[in-house]
């Protein structure tokens, strides 16, 4: 965990912090970067170009051979690269550019709201990332409308899953934008995911017993309170987190925005499952949790979004 004055900074300088744990255990031939554009517009909502410009420097220099950046965007991909800059990264570095919402996928079951199975289709090539070892997520320190927060699991959770529609841009008015995305849309994997608070927490745990990133990069340089993870406002905290457990690094992030991460139902199964505890966690770099912790105002419906536990 690092705290400065420059998002670049932060991330490159946690990332040297954990250097020998990242060369024990992620693959050197291909590596996915999946950063988190649920938006293709919100820029606060979305992994800046400078925190994947800093994943591809410490990339080079432990001499990874191949780099793809993939993400599939809960509204046009390509417009997300293209808004948030990242095709200007081709000018410096050897690295390609792939929609995951366009890829060949596998079928796995998740749960529906009455507790029915339903499948959901998962992308190929995060799947074969994440067997070999080869799978990081870029994420941010936001708040959640369904699931209370998002960081590095759910970002690859649901990012995988494969959407297929019409609609070719975001609808500034979230009501609309519901509406028209159940209307314009072919398949979307992602939409099954949310089956209210129950099932959206067991459906996140399941997808990511599937898809575990290698390593995890939380961008905390500005966060995200209130009503995320599009339309919330901003948060500056001045940190990077990066670490090789996925879980240990969002257990970190809960405790960063003020939250219980056993209160985060998806979180709260993962820990049981792999029988984790907060103590087992060990945190190097500039700071401490004590000194960061910050209570971020949660969404306007977080109380119904706690019903998971009930």
């Amino acid at each position: 965990m690092i705290k400065g004055n420059s998002r670049y900074e932060n991330i490159l300088k946690a990332l040297i912090y954990i250097e020998k744990e990242v060369k024990e255990k992620l693959g050197k031939e291909k590596v996915i970067i999946k950063p988190n554009c649920v938006s293709d517009s919100v820029q606060l909502a979305s992994t800046h170009v400078d925190a994947i410009r800093a994943v591809l420097d410490f990339l080079n220099s432990i001499k990874v051979k191949k780099v793809t950046i993939a993400e599939g965007s809960a509204y046009n991909t390509k417009k997300a690269f293209h808004n948030f800059n990242y095709f200007s990264l081709k000018n410096k570095y050897d690295v390609e550019f792939f929609n995951l919402n366009n890829d060949d996928f596998e079928e796995i079951e998740i749960y529906s709201r009455n507790g029915r199975k339903l499948k959901v289709g998962i992308s190929k090539t995060i799947l074969q990332a994440s067997k070999k070892n080869s799978l990081i997520s870029l994420a941010l320190l936001k708040t959640h409308d369904s699931a209370i927060a998002t960081f590095s699991i759910k970002n690859v959770a649901v990012g995988s899953l494969i959407k297929k529609t019409f609609l070719k841009y975001r609808i500034p008015i979230p009501f609309i934008r519901r509406i028209a995305n159940r209307i314009l849309t072919i398949r979307n994997d992602k939409a099954k995911v949310h089956q209210g608070p129950k099932a959206i927490n067991k459906n996140i745990f399941e997808i990511y017993k599937h898809v575990k990133p290698t390593l995890s990069i939380i961008d905390g340089f500005v966060g995200m309170e209130g009503n995320g993870p599009i339309d919330g406002k901003p948060v500056k905290m001045n940190l990077a987190l990066a670490g090789t457990n996925a879980l240990a690094t969002d257990i970190v992030a809960s405790n960063l925005i003020g939250l219980s991460p056993e209160k985060i139902g998806y979180i709260y199964y993962a820990m049981k499952h792999e029988k984790l505890e907060q103590g087992d966690i060990k945190i190097v770099g500039n700071t401490t949790i004590k000194k960061e912790k910050r209570k971020f105002k949660l969404h306007r419906n977080y109380k119904q979004q706690l019903l998971w536990k009930y």
